[in-house]
This record gives structure tokens, C-alpha cells and sequence, in this order.
């Protein structure tokens, strides 16, 4: 079997072990997008799609996974693989699902569609590019945090992937290796460990996993005596580029006028050397 393939059939086995209340998520968020690197070196696109055969909670739920290779003919004619799981051991009573995740709308949800288009392509740079800008929009997008975190992740960024994740509900062996990452860059300074996050209150708008990353990030700042997060008042990159501002204003006020002077002699000088 093809390395792709293989990658399409193991990802299908591994969803026939999720739980009901997980894949119904799946169902939920319109799929999943990820980013592997195969023993081989060659990197592969994975999109999952899965849908209700029927009724949600009342009948049996497919799912379909594609394995895109990032250069070759297999690029254009992806790996797949489909599954069934079977509705005999559904809960009997279906769960609430109304505080689900809500799918992203305007600016933020096209950004993420057209991320999601460039990842599929290959382009993660441009991509990541994309959803810096969504995340600065909307801090508290679960969608582009998760998928600017595994852009990051693909790139082998992993501190950078961990910065993202912190503030998600995603968890798992590659979630911990991107925060121990994050952790090993930034962790031996509170202060710029802090700065690096981003945050924006209030910490109700995360889901639980995240609200406890950030309870922890909060007492590192008390014990260092940081406040965090910043208030607007209190936020020094914006005291720093005021200054920056102000002082480019003096040097031209000062320096200007002098350059102007000696333009000025020069042609002066240039025009009675031409004239004698």
C-alpha cells in the first residue's frame, strides 16, 4: 500500500475509535484539516468530512478522509478513504448541543475558508499570513486559533504552534510538545512569556481547557507581580512607538531645515561655476 494511502486508511481507523459525542463535532464544525510529515520527508494534506446519514442521533454517521500530496500528480488526484459507524451503541438519549462551537461568520470566516484553500495547496506560509490577521480580528476564534496553531506546527514551529493551542481546547501528544516548546523559548521570562500569548479577556469566551491554561498563566503573573492582561492604559509597545513618533518628529524638525540649507548652496555654487 502507498504511503498516502496508508496515511488516508489509518486516519479512517482512528475515527471508528472516537466517541459519539467527538464525532458529532466533527459533524458540527464542517470537518477537520491537518497537516503531516510521512516518514518519507514528503508532506501530505488531510481533510476530513463527516455527515449524519440521517437524523443526528437517530441513524448512522460516514465519513470520508482525503490524503493530498504537496507536489506530484497526486497533488491533483488525492488518497482516500471512507467509514461507516454503525448507530447501534448511540446514547440513548441525545446530549445537548446547543453550546457547541458556532461556525465563524464575516471577515474571520472567510479568512479561514481561504486558509483552508491554501493548505490544501500547500501554501502554509500564506495561510499562516491569513490567520495572524484573523486572530488579531477575533482573539478568542477556536477555529483560527486550532488551525493557525497546526499551520505552525506543520512549518516545524512548534513554540509557535504552542502559543495558539494554549488558548484552545485541543489537547493531545502534539499539543504537549508545542507547549513544552513554547514553554523552552519564552518560559525562563514571566513578563515575555505573557507578552507572547494572545489573550483577550474576559476568560469566559474560552472553552474549559483553555480557562485553565490561562488561570495558570495568571498566577505566574501575581507571583512575578506582572499585570496580566495588560489594560489599554498600561500597554508599553504603544508607549515605546508614541516616543519612537515623537522623537522622529524632533530629528526632522531639527535636522531638516539644515538639509535644506546645504541643498540650496549646492546649486547655488553649481549654477556660478556654470555661469563662469
Amino acid at each position: 500500500m502507498r504511503e498516502g494511502q496508508r496515511i488516508a486508511v489509518d486516519r479512517v481507523r482512528e475515527l471508528e475509535g472516537w466517541d459519539w459525542f467527538r464525532l458529532d463535532k466533527l459533524v458540527r464544525e464542517g470537518g477537520l484539516w491537518d497537516v503531516v510529515v510521512a516518514p518519507s520527508r514528503r508532506r501530505y494534506v488531510i481533510e476530513v468530512r463527516a455527515d449524519w446519514d440521517m437524523e443526528p442521533w437517530r441513524s448512522d454517521l460516514w465519513f470520508e478522509v482525503r490524503v493530498t500530496a504537496d507536489r506530484g500528480w497526486r497533488h491533483w488526484r488525492p488518497y482516500r478513504a471512507s467509514g461507516l459507524r454503525g448507530g447501534e451503541d448511540l446514547p440513548d438519549v441525545p446530549p445537548v448541543t446547543d453550546q457547541g462551537r458556532q461556525p465563524a461568520a464575516g471577515r474571520t470566516g472567510k479568512a479561514l475558508a481561504r486558509a483552508r484553500d491554501d493548505v490544501a495547496a500547500g501554501r502554509l506560509w500564506k495561510a499562516r499570513d491569513r490567520l495572524s490577521g484573523a486572530v488579531r480580528r477575533e482573539p478568542t476564534s477556536q477555529d483560527a486559533l486550532e488551525l493557525l496553531g497546526e499551520v505552525h506546527h506543520a512549518m516545524g514551529d512548534l513554540p509557535q504552534a504552542g502559543r495558539y493551542w494554549i488558548l484552545t481546547e485541543r489537547t493531545g501528544p502534539d499539543v504537549d510538545e508545542a507547549l513544552a516548546a513554547f514553554e523552552e523559548r519564552w518560559g525562563r521570562d514571566v513578563g515575555e512569556k505573557l507578552k507572547m500569548v494572545p489573550y483577550r479577556e474576559p476568560a469566559e469566551d474560552y472553552p474549559p481547557p483553555a480557562r485553565e491554561r490561562i488561570a495558570a498563566l495568571a498566577e505566574q503573573a501575581q507571583a512575578a507581580g506582572i499585570t496580566w492582561p495588560p489594560s489599554d492604559g498600561d500597554d508599553r509597545s504603544s508607549e515605546v512607538d508614541g516616543a519612537s513618533g515623537w522623537l522622529s518628529c524632533l530629528i526632522f524638525a531639527v535636522v531638516g531645515p539644515g538639509i535644506w540649507v546645504l541643498g540650496l548652496a549646492a546649486a547655488i555654487y553649481l549654477i556660478v561655476r556654470w555661469i563662469g
